[in-house]
């Protein structure tokens, strides 16, 4: 993980938030050496999965039971992140620049800068059901993510999803996988 992130910190030098999680490296250090002897890692993350190979036991996510979603009239993009340079905030805020389309995000806090939607069309909501109402996809171009509840409760409802491998979700009819820092491929696939 702090490899990847040390990565999208050389690609958005000036976020304040890229390089600020970082365990000490004798935790770094215990941790891998317990994975490396693990003989079975369990997860329902597709992408920590294929990083262990015949070791990972893939599980199935928990999806949830949710209404059925109705695509509103209005050309919105719910980004279902945080914002924050791991969440993809600078990969959204750059596809949506190029394309023109609104940004619904999730709550007041923008962790990158007070600023940092300027020039976008923003809506807030206060919860995730209320902004899945208002777009007509669902965008987490993430460099990481363990646990991509609103992911699965968007593809449950049947909402267009766009989202990367680092978000660990099996395939399905309704989601797009775009590369982690690529904002032309995730305009294209918003489009």
């Amino acid at each position: 993980m702090h490899e990847v992130l040390d990565d999208a910190a050389r690609w958005h030098p000036d976020s304040p938030t890229l390089s600020d999680f970082r365990a000490p490296r004798e935790i770094v250090e215990a941790e891998r050496e317990a994975l490396d002897r693990a003989h079975r890692v369990v997860t329902p993350h597709r992408e920590i999965a294929r990083r262990f190979g015949a070791r990972a036991l893939l599980l199935p996510w928990v999806v949830p039971t949710v209404p059925q979603y109705r695509a509103p009239t209005s050309n919105s993009v719910l980004f279902a992140g945080a914002t924050l340079g791991r969440s993809g905030a600078y990969e959204i805020r750059e596809a949506l620049r190029r394309t023109g389309i609104s940004l619904v995000v999730i709550g007041e806090r923008d962790a990158e800068g007070p600023d940092f939607w300027r020039g976008l069309d923003v809506k807030r909501v206060a919860n995730f059901r209320h902004g899945l109402d208002l777009a007509r996809v669902v965008a987490l171009p993430a460099f990481v993510e363990h646990r991509p509840r609103q992911l699965l409760h968007a593809l449950a409802a049947g909402a267009r999803v766009v989202a990367t491998a680092s978000c660990g979700l099996a395939p399905a009819s309704n989601l797009t996988i775009v590369p982690a820092g690529s904002a032309d491929a995730l305009a294209e696939a918003i489009l």
